[in-house]
C-alpha cells in the first residue's frame, strides 16, 4: 500500500483542481484482488476534501457514469484517463516502467494545486519498490521523474 499527498505548504496558490494517479497491480487470485481493493479504499480515504477542495466521491461517480475503457497496451497494461474541471485522473493497471514514468511526469508537471498518488499493487518488502510488468519502480526512480 502506498499513497502520497503531494500538496506543498506555502503561500496561497493560484492553482486549482487536483490530479489523481492510481497504480494497480494485476491480481493473480481472489485474495490478491481483495487486498488490492482494500489498499485502493485506504488510498481514497486518505483524500482530504477540506485540504484540496474537491469532492472525490462526486468526481469518482462522474467517472463511473462515463465509464471510460481506456487503452490496452501490450501484455495487458491498461491506462484509463479522465479529466473534469476539478480533477485529472489516470489509472494504470499492470503498468510497464515507461508508462508509469510518463504518468508520474504528467502528475508532477500538472498545473493543479493538489496531487495524490495511490499505489495498490505488489512491492518488495525490503526496499518498498513497486513491482511492475517489466521491472521495478523505486524511490530513486520517483526522484528522477522530477527532472
Amino acid at each position: 500500500l502506498c499513497f502520497f499527498n503531494l500538496s506543498w505548504v506555502g503561500p496561497p496558490s493560484p492553482l486549482t483542481g487536483c490530479y489523481l494517479l492510481i497504480v494497480l497491480g494485476e491480481p493473480h487470485s481472489e485474495e490478491h484482488k481483495d487486498n488490492i481493493l482494500q489498499h485502493l479504499l485506504k488510498g481514497f480515504l486518505s483524500w482530504d476534501v477540506g485540504d484540496c477542495h474537491v469532492d472525490l466521491e462526486e468526481e469518482l461517480n462522474t467517472i463511473t457514469q462515463h465509464a471510460p475503457e481506456g487503452e490496452e497496451a501490450r501484455h495487458g497494461e491498461r491506462l484509463i484517463q479522465y479529466a473534469s474541471e476539478n480533477l485529472v485522473t489516470e489509472v494504470l493497471i499492470h503498468p510497464q516502467y515507461n508508462t508509469l514514468i510518463q504518468c508520474m511526469r504528467n502528475l508532477l508537471s500538472s498545473f493543479t494545486r493538489h496531487r495524490h498518488i495511490i499505489h495498490a499493487g505488489y512491492t518488495f518488502s525490503g526496499n518498498g519498490s513497486w513491482i511492475l510488468q517489466d521491472g521495478t519502480f523505486s524511490v530513486s526512480d520517483f526522484s528522477e521523474a522530477f527532472q
